[in-house]
C-alpha cells in the first residue's frame, strides 16, 4: 500500500510541474529539508541549498516572464521539455526499493507525460 501511495503522490506532483515547472520542485525541497517528507535515496539533493536557491530563482523567473510577452513566448518554447523532465525526476523521486527498470518507466511514462497547455501549436 505504501509503494502505491508513493507512486501516487509522485504522479500527482508531477502533474502540477505543467501548470509550474519549479515551484512543485522547491516545495519539495523545502519539505524535505524541513523532514516533512523523505524522498528516495540519491534525491535528498532536492532540499539542498544549492537546489533551493536555484529552484527559487527559476520560479521568480518564471512569473516574472509573464508580464513581457515575447519573454513568455521564448520561455514556453524552453519550458515544454524541461517540464517533461522535472515531472519524471518528481515521480521517480517519491519511488523507492522498486526494481530500477519498474521505477524509471513509471516515472518516464507517468511523469513524463506533458499537459495539453504546453504543447506548441
Amino acid at each position: 500500500m505504501e509503494m502505491i501511495l508513493a507512486i501516487c503522490i509522485g504522479l500527482a506532483l508531477s502533474a502540477t510541474v505543467g501548470f509550474r515547472i519549479f515551484t512543485p520542485l522547491f516545495i519539495t525541497g523545502v519539505f524535505e529539508r524541513a523532514d516533512w517528507i523523505t524522498v528516495s535515496e540519491g534525491f535528498s539533493w532536492l532540499g539542498s541549498t544549492p537546489a533551493l536557491i536555484a529552484f527559487g530563482a527559476a520560479i521568480v523567473f518564471e512569473i516574472a516572464v509573464n508580464y513581457i510577452p515575447a519573454v513568455g513566448s521564448m520561455m514556453k518554447l524552453i519550458a515544454t521539455p524541461i517540464a517533461a523532465l522535472a515531472g519524471i525526476l518528481l515521480t521517480a523521486s517519491f519511488i523507492g526499493d522498486m526494481n530500477p527498470l519498474l521505477e524509471w518507466s513509471i516515472a518516464i511514462i507517468g511523469g513524463g507525460e506533458l499537459p495539453r497547455h504546453h504543447i506548441l501549436w
